[in-house]
């Protein structure tokens, strides 16, 4: 008996824009009112909110020491693990990250400060210097524009555990003062000789992407598909196995996989009752069947595993 679904199909969902990743990969930046006085060499410490910033200083030299500010005075704390010259940072005195920078090259390395120590953590997608930066939480924070082997407009945004890039900015500069809470809204202001302001918002109001969603977008006119893309792969050649066979029981993994019986592929040829294992780069031949068998199914690990079909059961 047919069903309904069949005879009368289904509802497709129909959204004004493509599903995106989060709130923060549909920001854009726009433009803000620009600096009194076009200047570079801006601090890349993140101060302020995207609607009271502060743009101030900035490092001169490739130096480990750090001090704290407690409201009167200063004290040294703990040193980087290495030097930073020009690197982005934010958070709070007491956990923050720092980004980028450089000492003769431009790093990618991003460190972590627990109110003590620092810790290296995962490096940003682009290294690079003099950029911008903000966010109000080690755990939610961006690093913006810089320079690497030419000034760029990339804006990097940081979780706690990964760096996403978001919309770029609409001018690449270094030098560039970053201020805000977050992603969801920022300030990219002045950088080189330039008074430029950049604010970048993200919608509050979007459509969360879902894997194997179908929806049709009425702005585009299209029927549209998110899918899970596979990361780039390859296959590489691992040792032959040691007999001409098919049909084969297999389980296992590919570093520990047991093979066994199939149909011999030469003339004459029958079932087998062969069994090899491989540790991912050789086989080895074990203890043979108790019965010559072919198109059976197996399961389990190589310790402990069975193959089974028709009357045959054998573990």
């Amino acid at each position: 008996m047919a069903k309904y679904s069949d005879i009368k199909g289904f509802t497709v969902q129909t959204l004004s824009s493509d599903t995106v990743a989060s709130q923060f990969v549909g920001g854009t930046w726009s433009s803000g009112g620009a600096l009194n006085t076009a200047r570079s060499g801006l601090t890349s410490n993140a101060v302020g909110t995207q609607t009271a910033g502060m743009a101030s200083g900035g490092s001169v030299s490739p130096r480990q020491q750090n001090e704290q500010y407690n409201g009167s005075s200063w004290t040294e704390v703990g040193d980087l693990t290495s030097g930073h010259s020009f690197a982005g940072a934010f958070g709070t005195s007491t956990a923050s990250i720092l980004a980028g920078g450089e000492i003769s090259t431009v790093l990618d390395t991003v460190e972590v400060w627990d109110g003590s120590s620092w810790t290296e953590t995962t490096e940003i997608n682009t290294a690079r210097s003099s950029m911008g930066s903000y966010g109000s939480s080690y755990t939610a924070g961006a690093v913006v524009g810089g320079y690497s082997t030419t000034n760029t407009s990339l804006n990097e945004n940081w979780n706690g555990s990964a760096w996403t890039e978001l919309a770029d900015l609409g001018t690449a500069r270094h030098s560039l003062v970053g201020s805000g809470t977050g992603a969801a809204s920022a300030l990219a202001a002045g950088g080189g000789t330039s008074a430029l302001t950049e604010e970048f918002t993200a919608p509050s109001d979007f459509n969360q992407i879902q894997e194997g969603q179908l929806f049709f977008n009425s702005t585009t006119n299209a029927f549209k598909e998110t899918v899970q893309d596979v990361p780039t792969t390859a296959w590489a050649s691992g040792a032959n196995y040691p007999a001409p066979v098919y049909l084969i029981s297999h389980f296992g993994t590919n570093t520990a996989a047991l093979l066994a019986g199939g149909s011999i592929n030469n003339p004459g040829g029958g079932p087998s009752q062969n069994a090899y294992t491989y540790d991912g780069a050789s086989w080895s031949e074990i203890a043979e069947l108790n019965s010559a068998h072919t198109e059976h199914g197996g399961f389990g690990r190589v310790t402990t595993g069975a193959v089974v079909g028709a009357s045959l059961n054998e573990l």
